[in-house]
């Protein structure tokens, strides 16, 4: 098969364009019609959670979820959410659009800024980067059953995703190491012998997730000097830790020293009894994603059509301050691992941005200090490297530009793809405070709260006619169907 354009060959030097609309206000609900093309065939996301599937596995076996178990990230994650302008003709173009609506969590009606990611590849002429990849895979007690026999499928199907220019490892603990695959390229007779190994894979054995994950990244390392390929660590576990070292902070370390020497860790999850939490803590850091594989759809998503971009990284070290105009306060932060405030001013740490079927977004939410604020909402100002390390920065503003004053009742939209954003994060928002009240013994708030964010997320759907979207409303109505 013809070898296609190479990533690395066409990052070249690098650019970020913004897309800015800026329209009529509007009484009740109301959405301007932005100009310019639809971006770039493909899209981009920050790292952390790709996904909400954890809590949508435990919704189809019957249970109620945690709402520790859902994040607002996750669920942008799995939609399309493109800032319109100009088609994004570089790797990564960013760009903000503005929203006015009332927050499911507070009922204040605040700003809602969206930052969004979209990149110029196409996917008929991209080409990953070859891979030096070490997949580590937990073989312990608790993985016994339907897991172990998930986490066999997953690497099989990761292997079919590998020519004879990637080099893999694979290895395989619990409370101790065994090499499954030494360090080897992928050509056909390798191919068949390591599909063969792989069926073998039983679970047994007490946890110690740091162990396999040193032997990971030891056989990774040994190639890190090439530049012309990419370097990762796959783990595969219900991060369920026993013995050794259990708590995140001591795969963290051990995570962010690898990745300062190039190597980036995927985390995948396992089981619904997985321990979210310290997947998605490893996760945070340059290089780091983590999925949640349910079911054997989730499989087929991740490992069959886009296994090639959830190893592609395309940013590293995003960095964005924002600061808040006059008429307007900072509230929250979503879609982000890390966000602090200093004297007014928002510091935002995206440690990666990674290639995506989807357009990913970041949510800023701001109070207006009076019912008529003027239009300009925040200044951001943006940094991160490219993956030759060349960095980049622009800077673009968040206007609302609205004239109607910010009464009960009052929303705004700059496009479609913003109120996209607003619906599933209110839904997520609205989502937790009703679990929230479950968990506390309210049975009654619980069920006003999930009443309130059903109806106020069906009105979107109605409205925008969204196949996404229709398919969060019946996951609510599942949800709903169990409390």
């Amino acid at each position: 098969m013809a070898r296609k354009r190479s990533l690395l060959s066409v990052l070249g030097p690098l650019a970020v364009i913004v897309f800015i609309a800026v329209g009529a206000g509007c009484s009740a609900a109301s959405m301007d019609a932005a100009s310019g093309a639809p971006p770039g065939s493909m899209g981009a996301t920050p790292g952390g959670a790709q996904d909400a599937g954890l809590f949508r596995a435990k919704i189809a076996r019957g249970e109620v979820p945690r709402s520790d178990e859902l994040h607002v990230e996750g669920m942008l994650a799995e939609h399309d959410l493109p800032v319109l302008g100009e088609p994004c003709t570089r790797a990564l173009c960013l760009g903000s659009a503005t929203a006015i609506a009332a927050g499911a969590d507070d009922g204040d009606r605040t700003a809602w800024v969206q930052l969004g990611f979209s990149t110029g590849f196409d996917a008929a002429t991209f080409k990953r980067p070859d891979l030096d990849l070490s997949v580590v895979v937990d073989r312990s007690g608790s993985m016994a059953g339907e897991k172990i026999v998930a986490a066999r499928d997953a690497v099989r199907k990761l292997v079919g995703q590998l020519g004879p220019r990637d080099r893999l490892s694979i290895v395989l603990f619990d409370d101790k190491v065994d090499v499954l695959v030494s360090p080897t390229f992928v050509d056909d007779t390798n191919k068949e012998r390591i599909l063969g190994q792989i069926v073998g894979i039983e679970a047994r054995g007490a946890t110690n997730i740091e162990l396999g994950l040193s032997k990971g990244y030891a056989f990774t390392e040994q190639d890190v000097a090439s530049t012309a390929r990419s370097h990762r660590v796959m783990l595969l576990t219900d991060a369920l830790p026993n013995i050794g070292s259990t708590d995140a902070g001591s795969f963290i370390g051990m995570a962010r020293t690898y990745a300062a020497k190039g190597i980036g860790l995927t985390a995948f999850g396992i089981g619904l009894d997985f321990g979210q939490q310290l997947a998605h803590d490893i996760s945070q850091v340059r290089g780091g994603a983590y999925f949640f594989l349910q079911d054997e759809e989730k499989l087929r998503t991740v490992f069959d059509r886009d296994f090639d971009y959830l190893v592609t990284p395309i940013a590293y070290d995003m960095k964005v301050s924002v600061g808040a105009q006059t008429s307007w306060t900072f509230s929250t932060a979503y879609g982000v691992p890390s966000a602090s405030l200093t004297d007014g001013r928002l510091a935002l740490n995206v440690p990666t941005v990674f290639l995506s079927r989807n357009k990913g977004a970041i949510v800023l939410r701001y109070a207006p200090k009076s019912t008529t604020p003027e239009a300009p909402v925040a200044h951001l100002a943006i940094d991160y490297q490219k993956v030759d390390g060349t960095p980049v920065h622009q800077e673009l503003d968040a206007t609302y530009g609205g004239k109607a004053p910010l009464t009960d009742g009052f929303e705004w939209y700059q496009q479609v793809g913003v109120r996209k954003v607003v619906a599933l994060s209110n839904w997520v928002l609205g989502v937790k405070k009703a679990l929230q009240a479950r968990e506390s013994g309210d049975p009654a708030e619980a069920k006003k709260r999930i009443g309130e964010t059903r109806a106020a997320f069906a009105a979107h759907v109605t409205e925008l006619g969204d196949e996404g979207l229709k398919t969060e409303l019946l996951l609510l109505d599942r949800l709903i169907a169990l409390m």
